[in-house]
Formats: C-alpha cells, structure tokens, sequence
C-alpha cells in the first residue's frame, strides 16, 4: 500500500482547491466591450504542482463568443505556496477582439476551430503576494488597461529600451493572433457527452504570461 505523507496530502488539497477555484471562476458572463450578445462560452482549467518549488498553481480559460463576431478571452492563474498558503497570488487577464470560425481541421464533428485577431484590448489585474517576483511583468499588485490607459501605467510598464510604454506599445508587444480549437455540442446533439469546452489551451506564449502560467 502506498503510504500517505504530509506531501501527498497537500497535493490532494490542492487539486480540491483547484475543484473549488474552477468552480467560482468559470461562470460565463457578457462581454464588456462592444454591442454583441455572447452566444457560447468555452471554457478548460487545470493546475500544477511543483514540489521542488512548494508551488501549486491553477489555470482557468474562457472563451466567450457574441453575435457581432466579436470575443472575449480570459484567464485566470492562481498561484499559492504548498506549505505557505499566505504566499498566494491572482493574475486575470482578459483579451477582446474579433473572431472567425470554420469547421475544425481535425474533422471531428463536433469541432470548430475559432481564429482569434490579435485584440484591440487588453486588462491585466495582479494581485499579492506570489507575483512579488515575477520577472515577465512587474512585480507586486497592478492593474494595467489599454483602453484606460494613465500616466501611472506607463511608469509600470517600461518598453525594451526601459522607456515608459503607451497602450499602444502595450497591444504591440502582446496582442497577437490566436487559433482554438473548441468542442460544441449544438453540431452533434444527439452525443449527450460532449461539453462547451477548449479542445486546445491558448498559445499565450508571446501574450501577458509566463512559464509558470502556462504550464510544463
């Protein structure tokens, strides 16, 4: 039999946080930007665990879609210490632009495959302690929005050569065209298994995250 540790056990704590946070963060709501009326929402989470690091780590993504052929992608990463919980952050993310669909290349059914432009906003909200030495972003608590743009957020935000950024720099650097492949059970109803969800996680690779946030 093998044996329960103390290790073992915050490992299944944290895949019952992991339950519980996909749980709060995964309800759908409407679009924030622009007229458009959300038809679908996609949605997929998961979590990591880094023992060598004592680092947990939930990921949670939605998609949601609105009748002006418009888009809304968030994410969500929740970072905490497995032996100190008070070491714990929040990082939301939330990408608007236009979308384009067609039948997937991988000739399921049920897929679509969902061509994201490169947004024409971005918010990113970082909060306590885990993101106090993060190295993609400044560290520490920010708030950062291309379509409120201050002065504040651009001594936050330095561009490559270390001047202070506009949003303009801001979407340059991260807003980059995305392509997802989603399951929708409206194109096969009579397969009562299927779910709205990602079928492929985000390449945000080159977006406002970073290794940690995207996985291993």
């Amino acid at each position: 039999m093998k044996k329960f540790t103390h290790r073992s056990w915050l490992k299944a704590c944290v895949v019952a946080l992991a339950i519980a946070m996909t749980a709060a963060l995964t309800a759908c709501g409407g679009s924030t930007k622009g007229a458009g009326k959300m038809t679908k929402c996609y949605r997929a989470a998961n979590y990591h665990v880094i023992d060598a690091m004592s680092w947990g780590h939930t990921n949670e993504y939605e998609l949601e879609l609105n009748d002006d052929d418009t888009y809304r992608l968030v994410v969500h990463n929740y970072r905490f210490g497995l032996e100190d919980f008070a070491n714990r952050g929040l990082r939301t993310i939330i990408y608007w632009g236009t979308y384009t669909s067609a039948p997937s290349a991988d000739e399921e059914t049920s897929h679509l495959d969902v061509k994201l432009a490169a947004a024409t906003r971005i918010y990113l909200d970082q909060q306590d302690k885990a993101f106090s030495r993060t190295t993609d972003f400044p560290s520490g608590n920010l708030t950062l929005d291309t379509d409120a743009w201050t002065d504040a957020m651009s001594q936050l935000y330095l561009k490559e050569d270390g001047a202070n950024g506009a949003a303009a720099d801001f979407l340059a650097q991260y807003a980059h065209e995305l392509e997802i492949t989603v399951e929708d059970p409206s194109l096969l109803p009579e397969d009562t298994t299927l779910s709205y969800r990602l079928v492929t996680i985000p390449d945000l690779s080159n977006g406002v995250t970073d290794e940690m946030t995207l996985g291993f």
